[in-house]
């Protein structure tokens, strides 16, 4: 009996199939690009909706994350360094692929194109456009602030 010898397949070579990925991604880039030049409106909408669903994900994952570390629960260490990686991971590359939406952001949203001085009804939100703006700059302005204040206070301590 010890004699007999079972005899088992080559192992499986793969090789040919390493380059596939890299050969499907450029072609749905061409794919992608020639979805764009021929229906501009329709890929908006499209990317948008892709680029949507991976940013839930990326903020499931980060939410994930904060309630850990607000509750210090123990259930979710499991998943903790997990979704770490995942909202690490994803949101440069969200970075770069929220492009395409500033790209055709006049094609998605058509009230992007309407000049306020024509519609009434664009000119009477530019207002909340303008308080947006102001908030943005009011906490550039409180960013700058903080910054400062920490930047003295290492000064205020030794002169003391």
């Amino acid at each position: 009996m010890s004699n007999d010898r079972t005899h088992l397949p080559p192992p499986l070579d793969l090789s040919g199939w390493r380059r596939l990925p890299a050969v499907l991604m450029v072609a749905g880039g061409l794919l992608s690009g020639i979805g764009a030049w021929r229906l501009p409106t329709e890929f908006g909408y499209s990317w948008l909706l892709a680029f949507m669903f991976y940013y839930s994900i990326a903020l499931g994952a980060l939410f994930l994350v904060m309630v850990h570390h607000l509750t210090d629960a123990g259930w979710s260490v499991g998943i903790r360094r997990f979704c770490e990686h995942l909202a690490s991971l994803l949101f440069p590359w969200l970075a770069v692929l929220f492009l395409p939406v500033l790209i055709f952001s006049r094609k998605i949203y058509s009230w992007l194109a309407v000049d306020p001085a024509v519609n009434n009804s664009v000119a009477a939100k530019w207002a909340g456009l303008h308080l947006f703006r102001l908030h943005r700059h009011l906490g550039g302005f409180l960013r700058h602030l903080v910054a400062a204040l920490i930047a003295v206070e290492p000064l205020v301590a030794q002169a003391g």
